[in-house]
């Protein structure tokens, strides 16, 4: 994997996880039989190894796979109304309430078992050293389900979203307005704001060191979503609350492990996933520093 949706970040206390693949097997994933709106689960990071959680020197992957019954709302509507006005026309009168319902039913019914089947995989990040979970989603909510699914999983589960003791806004704009921190370079798409009128400008690929991006800055515009690269290692951007989104690996990265053969699957998956946790690790590291630390959890 080189790229990766949005990545959220929650401050983590978990005392023991010791019990959690027994844990997790409890909630293992299963198809939707023919009557099922949808399932949730846990399924095998790596397939056909046995094992839910994929643990490596102190991280955890986990992988939640979710199956919903593509149905939409209109698809119903559209169909439901058919057969009234074909109903009506027929017995050359109107329709009770009771009666369109019970032809809506019939519809939901018969187009239920038709749908086309979703699948929707999250993958989870846990750092057991730092105490941390990175949610790789675009999604609040995704990342939410997830959690709450590894929550009932465990018992319980307190986690609190990430936040820095630093302004991510106000130093992202410093950097913009002056420059950045040695270790990031600036890329050619980023996300202003005007709290004071509540506007948003985008730039997206052309050069941000330029007098209309200083000027709006100068009017007083928030820098609330900049793309960096941090050289031979990868190109992320980071957001104004603290998350990461478009992350893609350089190839040096990448190219680390073409020496593991993909027949080696269980090595390889070692081999990748230490890879990009560490580069994610040492990233959040550099973060941390720039905005003095994360906030202390109650």
């Amino acid at each position: 994997m080189n790229e990766s949706n949005e990545n959220i970040d929650y401050s983590l206390k978990l005392q023991n996880l010791a019990f959690l693949e027994k844990a997790m097997y409890l909630l293992k994933f299963t198809s939707c039989e023919k009557s099922d709106y949808s399932h949730f689960g846990w399924i095998e990071p790596l397939h056909n190894s046995g094992l839910l959680a994929h643990q490596a020197s102190g991280h955890i992957l986990l992988v939640s796979c979710k199956e919903e019954k593509n149905l939409p709302a209109y698809v119903i509507k559209r169909e439901t109304e058919k057969r009234i006005m074909e109903l009506e026309e027929k017995e050359d009168r109107k329709l009770q309430k009771i009666e369109k319902l019970t032809i809506k039913d019939g519809v939901v019914s018969k187009l239920f078992s038709q749908a086309f089947n979703k699948f929707t995989h999250t993958a989870i990040w846990i750092d057991t050293r730092k105490n941390l979970i990175f949610v790789d989603s675009s999604s609040a909510k995704r990342a939410e389900d997830a959690l709450a699914l590894l929550r009932t999983s465990l018992g319980s589960l307190p986690v609190v979203p990430l936040s820095f003791n630093a302004d991510i806004s106000a130093i992202m704009t410093d950097w913009l307005n002056n420059e950045p921190p040695e270790w990031a370079t600036l890329l050619e798409d980023c996300k202003l704001k005007d709290f004071n009128i509540d506007n948003e400008i985008t730039f997206k690929r052309q050069l941000l060191e330029v007098e209309e991006v200083l000027n709006l800055i100068g009017a007083g515009n928030l820098v609330i979503s900049l793309a960096l690269q941090r050289e031979n290692h990868l190109n992320f951007t980071l957001n104004a609350d603290g998350t990461l989104s478009k992350l893609k690996f350089d190839d040096v990265v990448l190219e680390q492990n073409d020496d593991i053969s993909n027949e080696e699957a269980h090595q390889r998956l070692d081999a990748d996933f230490l890879i990009m946790t560490s580069e994610l690790s040492q990233l959040f590291e550099l973060l941390e520093k720039e905005f003095n630390g994360i906030k202390e959890r109650l």
